[in-house]
């Protein structure tokens, strides 16, 4: 996506102004400092197993919000059903 950003700037993409250009470079040292998702796997298996919290929105109501809480309740729902997280019917139910 940053790629199509910048081609779409033209010359003035790459002008150091813009950070279009360092931030493919830290996205490409991210990618190259290990697999962006497993990380991301391993952030959302914690997240369901309670180890780590996101904070609270300020905007219960908003729309994103019920969404994003309705999506946790259901994952946990189900992890619950699989009775472990290193099981394969967690592999195949949960995770991408």
């Amino acid at each position: 996506m940053l790629n199509e950003l910048r081609d779409r700037c033209g010359a003035q993409g790459m002008f150091v102004i813009n950070q279009i250009t360092r931030m493919l470079s830290d996205m490409h040292g991210i990618s190259i400092a290990g697999d962006i998702l497993v990380i991301y796997i391993r952030l959302a298996s914690e997240l369901l197993l309670g180890h780590y919290t996101l904070p609270r929105t300020a905007y219960p109501e908003n729309l994103l919000a019920q969404h994003e809480a309705g999506l946790f309740s259901q994952l946990r729902s189900q992890l619950a059903a699989t009775g472990h997280h290193r099981s394969a019917e967690y592999n195949t139910t949960i995770l991408p």
